[in-house]
């Protein structure tokens, strides 16, 4: 009896084996090219600069496609391109601080040297230019706002550039999505942008940008 329970046992470990083997299978052919990419852009990636060619809340191709940016690079005289999925709301697109992704802005991409069609572009590393895009921009966005229009240029931009280094990219997009819903977006809407700066916590970091006139 323990013998025939036991060939049971194996028997229907085999049968699960053999139900689950194509399940595996079919999942090692879909990732394997993202392994393959990961690995070869861990191992062998170079860096350049890829600019942003076009960025849309729908897909790309057509509005099924989760790829929505498209960026372009040169190498060795040559341009490529490359695609990316970001979230979206109904109005942005947006890289993984919370800003706004924009056609022309400069990112870094990692590219595989002997096929550079093999790339992935860094949207969390922005380029210097494009972080003086967005200073000004949550600058001119103060102004807009019930609390801050009355400030100078100058103390709006003070005040711009000590909410990044109190509150990083987060404080940034709380300024510029201050007049947006939570179901517009999640993270950064008109609750966050009134709790952080009704905090002390941004009344004692910013209180040195009220000695500018």
């Amino acid at each position: 009896m323990k013998a025939i329970g036991k060939e049971k046992v194996l028997l229907s470990s085999r049968i699960k084996l053999l139900w689950f083997s194509p399940i595996l299978i079919i999942a090692v052919i879909v990732k394997f090219p993202d392994w393959r990419r990961s690995w070869l852009l861990s191992n062998y990636g170079q860096e350049t600069t890829a600019t942003i060619e076009l960025c849309t809340t729908g897909g790309l191709r057509n509005e099924f496609d989760e790829m929505n940016v498209l960026f372009s690079f040169s190498y060795k005289g040559k341009q490529y391109h490359g695609f990316e999925s970001c979230e979206v709301n109904q109005r942005y697109v947006f890289n993984p601080m919370g800003l706004p992704i924009e056609q022309g802005q400069n990112y870094i991409v990692l590219f595989y040297p002997d096929d550079p069609g093999i790339n992935r572009i860094l949207l969390d590393k922005p380029m210097a230019v494009n972080m003086g895009s967005y200073l000004f921009d949550v600058a001119d966005i103060l102004g807009q706002t019930d609390e801050f229009k009355s400030l100078p240029p100058l103390k709006r931009l003070c005040l711009a550039i000590s909410i990044f280094k109190n509150f990083h990219f987060d404080g940034w997009a709380n300024i510029m999505f201050h007049d947006e819903y939570l179901f517009e977006n999640f993270s950064n809407n008109g609750f966050t942008y009134r709790k952080m700066i009704g905090s002390e916590e941004f009344k004692t970091k910013t209180k040195n940008c009220d000695l500018l006139q």
